[in-house]
């Protein structure tokens, strides 16, 4: 989400040196916090959202209770509250609540999947189980000295990696996902602790990594503070761009070098490639997004990463996140500002970048929901998406998770083709900030995992129909 002012770069200053030398005497201090202020939500859940756990609701007749639906079924719905999701202070200790972030994880050993989701004061634990008989396990808290909703989180070696961008002190917290396979369901609020934070970055926007090279790449680093006009900023990490970590021993991450060519990078996607420009195949390469453009960069070597490509396009408001297509061929990226403020952006705008040539990438395609090519119109911000198995999943914020059938991506003209979608925010489709922060559909059990900022965790399930459609 985009939210850089000058009174947050005032706030973030004043704390800066703040640190949370002892994590256990913060701890008890947060709780302390919990316990002492009235909770008052931030971003209010519509009145259509249940206020207590639902489970096993089939999508009937477009509706799953009151979120309009196609083709996805409600396994499991948590309200922010039954996980803990319910306090934040900011400078002034003002108190409010939501969620951000979500991602999951499997164990190997096992099978058993885990989904987390960031909130206000940490990051909850789920494991996720068929979905409908989720357990919760408890949250990491923010250790940092300063709340705020804002967390993003991957997953690397076997562990969690959990940034903050608001907290200036909050380091990138690793948890070891292993010890929380047989752990027992603990009530709501439950505390954990990281087993290592990493403090060689105080606060950042996210973190993206890499399996193959168990890398990982904070994005946004630092304190640099940018606004969508004219950027507001201060000395930060690698200026904000790719800060590399080796995490080859998950609790000792080291500095392993910097890549500004891009000034601030607000998010990425790391990849061994193999795709379709054969000049890169087996080197590391990086998609990266960065407010006014896109970029691909080889970070093969950690002392030398260079630039590959770059792209602009037309009404550039604020080149946000995309993620490759799993041919390598395209990537579909989302600017998070276009529907607020470019004149010719009047519905929600996916750009598919042709990156059949890393060096030149091209806008291949603009699928507008307008609704003139058979898809519903929505007005709403794009914000994260993801592909698997030949489908997009987009948290579309105020319309929701909405897949997409890219088969027709190769098309003369190319066919953008919606074939399910769960709106997790009833009250409307408007380009606000409100609704789905994200998604994780990556569980082999077929569990959808989406995050509403002010509602909860949805534990979703497309249709059988829709996926054996799919080549």
């Amino acid at each position: 989400m985009t939210r850089r002012t000058s009174s947050v770069l005032i706030a973030l200053v004043a704390l800066l040196g703040i640190a949370a030398a002892n994590p256990m005497a913060l701890l008890e201090q947060l709780m302390a916090e919990q316990r002492a202020h009235v909770h008052k939500p931030g971003y209010a859940a519509t009145a259509e959202i249940p206020t207590d756990t639902v489970t096993d609701v089939p999508c009937k007749d477009g509706k799953a209770l009151d979120f309009a639906c196609d083709n996805v079924d409600l396994l499991a719905f948590w309200p922010s509250a039954d996980f803990g999701g319910i306090l934040s202070m900011d400078p002034t200790g003002q108190v409010f609540s939501g969620n951000s972030d979500v991602w999951g994880w499997t164990d190997a050993d096992t099978g058993t999947e885990i989904a987390m989701i960031g909130h206000a004061n940490g990051t909850a634990f789920f494991r996720v189980n068929d979905g409908t008989d989720a357990e919760y396990l408890g949250s990491v808290v923010n250790t940092a000295a300063q709340h705020a909703i804002w967390h993003d989180i991957k997953t690397v070696n076997d562990h969690a990696l959990i940034v903050s961008e608001s907290a200036p002190n909050h380091g990138m917290q690793v948890v070891d996902l292993s010890a929380l396979v047989d752990a027992p369901a603990v009530p709501a609020g439950t505390p954990l602790l990281p087993d290592a934070i990493f403090t060689g970055s105080g606060s950042q926007h996210n973190v993206v990594t890499n399996d193959d090279t168990d890398f990982a790449y904070i994005v946004g680093g630092g304190l640099k503070l940018r606004t969508p006009i004219g950027g507001i900023g201060i000395a930060s990490e690698c200026d904000g761009g790719l800060f590399m970590i080796d995490m080859a021993d998950p609790l000792n991450p080291v500095d392993a070098g910097c890549y500004e060519g891009d000034e601030y990078i607000h998010d990425a996607q790391c990849v061994t490639y193999a795709g379709p420009d054969t000049r890169y195949t087996g080197r590391e390469i990086c998609a990266t997004f960065s407010e006014d453009y896109m970029s691909f960069v080889d970070v093969t070597d950690k002392a030398n990463p260079q630039t590959v490509g770059r792209l602009g396009y037309d009404d550039t408001q604020y080149t946000h996140q995309g993620w490759f297509t799993e041919d390598f061929r395209y990537v579909l990226m989302n600017d998070e500002l276009d529907e607020m403020r470019a004149s010719n952006v009047t519905h929600t705008r996916t750009l598919v970048i042709d990156a059949t040539d890393l060096t030149a990438p091209v806008l291949h395609h603009t699928a507008m929901r307008d609704g003139t090519d058979g898809n519903p119109a929505t007005p709403s911000i794009d914000h994260n998406n993801y592909t698997h198995e030949g489908l997009a999943y987009q948290s579309n914020y105020t319309a929701g998770l909405r897949i997409i059938d890219m088969d027709g991506l190769d098309a003369a003209t190319p066919v953008w083709d919606e074939v399910a979608f769960f709106d997790t925010y009833p009250a409307d489709d408007a380009a606000t900030f409100n609704g789905t922060w994200s998604n994780y559909p990556y569980f082999d059990s077929g569990v959808i995992v989406v995050s509403g900022i002010g509602e909860g965790i949805f534990f979703l399930k497309l249709d059988d129909a829709v996926t054996s459609t799919i080549e």
